[in-house]
């Protein structure tokens, strides 16, 4: 594989001998493409799971959020505010998709919150019969008993 010096400028040879060894190595060695890859992406998680923890702290061993283990990937995600860039974390992908979906705005959280609570507290009486494998039914609440 052509040498380059990281940070340096790659000139049009150096981009061309690369182009010549990987089109190379994928004709005639696919499975070590495959690995080097792997490797390439695994140590790159490594690298920045170390950098964030360097910078964040440690990262625990439950959710920030619902106290639960990592799910997703198998790893929490590093939360952080997007306007700022402050670190916020350590979320389970459950809790970081969440505050996604939510747009990082506690107000809409809020609201969501009363919603489920209203709903708890002054139940409709309508419910919703079968399954994603069944036809949904609807049914007042005096048809289901």
């Amino acid at each position: 594989m052509p040498s380059h010096v990281k940070g340096q400028p790659t000139s049009e040879k150096q981009k061309i001998a690369s182009r010549k060894w990987y089109v190379k190595l994928k004709e005639e060695q696919p499975e070590r493409l495959q690995e080097i890859r792997h490797r390439t992406d695994a140590l790159s998680v490594a690298r920045q799971l170390a950098r964030l923890e360097a910078a964040a702290g440690p990262c625990p061993d439950q959710c920030e959020i619902c106290g639960g283990p990592p799910n997703g990937k198998g790893r929490f995600h590093f939360d952080h505010d997007h306007e700022t860039g402050q670190f916020r974390g350590w979320l389970c992908a459950k809790c970081n998709w969440a505050i996604g979906l939510m747009e990082d705005n506690p107000d809409l959280m809020m609201s969501l919150a009363l919603y489920l609570e209203k709903a708890k507290r002054e139940p409709s009486g309508v419910f919703v019969v079968g399954g994603r494998s069944q036809r949904l039914r609807v049914m007042k609440k005096e048809a289901v008993s």
